[in-house]
């Protein structure tokens, strides 16, 4: 097996933990140190590393419990909840939980809460057949958090499942025709909305090493591999604590300054220097 196939294997096989480990969002940015080489190299692949990752790196430990939209409380039920920053059609809400106000909320949503990293809100709710009314409860973080990775789910869309965040077209009934009132309401969901999936670490790029020429890939392009060298910036104190370690886990080998090392596969040719894979090693 060539050293291009061999890599190449190893980067499909590990998609999955690149997926919970590389995240890119947030309002950083990629902090980096110039270098200088011989003839430049270095740089230029630092250079393609920062394009690939404009709003920083970081390393991200997906949450398993805790966190979420949970509505099966009012499961086949049909229900609106009133418009909203965080539900009319326009938003775009950074979810942390979201569910039933008379549901007790996790631990870890009461202690991040508590210490301000979520914020509560709550949310009217009508019911279509009894037209009673509850209370929904929404925990957001700020908006794209970079201590956060987010799935962006788009309501409505068959591949995104139901999603039952919505508010009526309509502030009143409209009639049909003589036939009285509509029998279903006309809903319509937020925008998009940013689910929270994991915590995250933040990695600053200390220098780039081992870089090597192996072989070119079939279609005649260059292959290079290298190292990407981090350091950590340590988890934040609200990741530390007893009830966080108890419910998420912790950020093992990522303490403030650790060293983390990345391998990295570029590829040369016509259209230049990219980026083709990056995975933890180890």
């Amino acid at each position: 097996m060539s050293f291009l196939t061999s890599s190449l294997s190893g980067v499909i096989r590990s998609a999955p933990r690149l997926s919970a480990l590389l995240a890119v969002a947030g309002a950083g940015g990629l902090s980096f140190i110039l270098f200088s080489g011989p003839h430049g190299e270095t740089r230029d692949l630092q250079k393609v590393l920062i394009e690939r990752h404009p709003q920083g790196i970081r390393s991200c430990m997906l949450l398993r419990s805790g966190a979420g939209i949970d509505f099966r409380e009012w499961a086949n039920k049909r229900f609106w909840m009133q418009s909203l920053p965080w539900t009319a059609p326009t938003a775009h809400p950074f979810l942390f939980h979201a569910g039933p106000a008379d549901e007790a909320p996790s631990d870890l949503v009461t202690d991040l809460t508590q210490r301000g990293v979520l914020e509560r809100h709550v949310v009217p709710v009508t019911f279509k057949t009894s037209g009673a009314t509850k209370e929904a409860v929404f925990y957001t973080t700020s908006r794209n958090n970079p201590d956060f990775s987010y799935t962006l789910r788009q309501p409505g869309r068959l591949f995104d499942g139901y999603i039952p965040i919505a508010t009526r077209a309509y502030p009143e009934q409209v009639p049909q025709k003589g036939e009285g009132e509509r029998d279903e309401p006309l809903l319509l969901h937020p925008y998009l909305i940013s689910e929270v999936d994991g915590v995250c670490v933040g990695l600053t790029l200390r220098r780039i090493v081992d870089i090597r020429h192996p072989e070119h890939d079939p279609t005649g392009r260059e292959i290079i591999t290298a190292t990407a060298v981090y350091r950590s910036d340590g988890p934040k104190d609200w990741m530390r604590t007893p009830v966080f370690r108890r419910m998420a886990g912790t950020f093992a080998g990522l303490e403030a300054g650790a060293e983390v090392r990345h391998h990295l596969i570029y590829r040369k040719g016509i259209d230049g220097l990219t980026l083709f894979a990056e995975q933890p090693e180890g």
